[in-house]
C-alpha cells in the first residue's frame, strides 16, 4: 500500500518532532519558568499608595458641668459644650494662637478646616478628604484623625488640649460672671425681704466655687479620655501573586513552538548541507 506525499510529509514531521522531543521539553520548561518569574516579579500592576493612619481621640464633658447646671444655664448644656468645643477647634484664630506657640508643627489650618478652596471657590470637604472629623461612636465623642504621617496625631492631641484649655478659660469667666450676678441677687432680695430664702442662690454659688476650684486643680471642661493606637488603613497585603494555569499553559505552548521552530531550522540546515555534499 502506497502513501500519498502528504501522508509521508506528515509522518516525517511527527517523527522529526519526536526525535527532538527533549529540545521541545527543555524550551517548554524554560518558557514556563521564565514567564512565571517575570509575572511574579512584575510590580507594574501593583499600586503603591501613601500609607494612611487613623487614630481616634475620645473626649468627654466634665461631669461637674451637669451638677451645677440649671434649666436657664444654656452655656452648661451638654450639647452646647460639645458644640462650643468643636467650634473653637475649627476656629482659625484659635488655631493661629496655637500655631504661634508650635511653629515647628506641620499641621496647617487647611488640614483641620471643613472647607477647601478650588479655583477661588470655597467647597465643603468630603469626610474622606478631611484630616479630622467629629463623630459619635458607641456613645462616645470622637475626633477621628486620618493622616499619612503618624507623628501628626500627637500634634492634633496637643492642639485638642489647647482647645480644651480655651473652652475651660471661657467657661470660668462665664461662671465668675454668673457668681457675681447671683451675689447681687442675694443682696437685692435680702434688702427687700430679709426673711426670703436664698438657699438656692447660695447653693449655686457653692457649686460654682466647687467647679472653679476643680479647674484650678487641673480639671477641664472637655477631657481626653483615650487615644486609640493608630491603624494602618491601606496596608498592602503581603500575599504572593498567584499565577493562573491558563497563563502557565500559554507559556508552555510558546516554549513548544520555539522548540519546534528550532528543530525545523536545524533539520533544514542539515538537509541543505546534505544536498551540498551530494552535489
Amino acid at each position: 500500500m502506497k502513501h500519498s506525499n502528504e501522508d509521508i510529509d506528515l509522518l516525517e514531521l511527527l517523527l522529526l518532532l519526536w526525535d527532538g522531543k527533549w529540545i521541545i521539553i527543555v524550551f517548554v520548561l524554560i518558557a514556563i519558568l521564565s514567564g512565571g518569574a517575570i509575572y511574579l516579579l512584575d510590580k507594574d500592576d501593583i499600586k503603591i499608595e501613601e500609607p494612611i493612619y487613623q487614630s481616634n481621640l475620645i473626649y468627654s464633658v466634665n461631669s461637674l458641668s451637669s451638677v451645677i447646671r440649671t434649666d436657664n444655664d444654656a452655656y452648661l448644656n451638654y450639647e452646647n459644650l460639645i458644640s462650643d468645643f468643636q467650634n473653637i477647634f475649627l476656629s482659625k484664630d484659635i488655631f493661629n494662637q496655637w500655631k504661634n506657640n508650635n511653629n515647628q508643627s506641620q499641621i496647617t489650618y487647611e488640614n483641620i478646616s471643613n472647607f477647601k478652596s478650588i479655583d477661588g471657590i470655597i467647597f465643603k470637604k468630603d469626610e474622606r478628604d478631611s484630616f479630622v472629623n467629629f463623630e459619635v461612636l458607641d456613645g462616645y465623642n470622637n475626633i477621628i484623625v486620618k493622616t499619612s504621617k503618624i507623628t501628626l496625631i500627637s500634634e492634633i492631641l496637643s492642639y485638642t488640649n489647647f482647645v480644651s484649655d480655651k473652652l475651660t478659660s471661657q467657661l470660668v469667666l462665664t461662671l465668675k460672671d454668673e457668681k457675681e450676678l447671683l451675689s447681687k441677687k442675694i443682696k437685692e432680695y435680702f434688702t427687700i425681704s430679709p426673711e426670703i430664702n436664698v438657699s438656692t442662690f447660695t447653693n449655686k454659688m457653692f457649686l460654682i466655687d466647687k467647679y472653679i476650684n476643680a479647674i484650678n486643680k487641673g480639671q477641664k471642661v472637655i477631657n481626653i479620655v483615650d487615644v486609640s493606637e493608630p491603624i494602618h488603613l491601606n496596608k498592602q497585603q503581603n500575599n504572593p501573586k498567584k499565577l493562573s494555569y491558563t497563563k502557565l499553559a500559554g507559556y508552555a505552548v510558546l516554549g513548544a513552538l520555539l522548540g519546534s521552530f528550532l528543530i525545523f531550522v536545524r533539520n533544514a540546515i542539515r538537509l541543505r548541507n546534505k544536498k551540498i555534499v551530494d552535489v
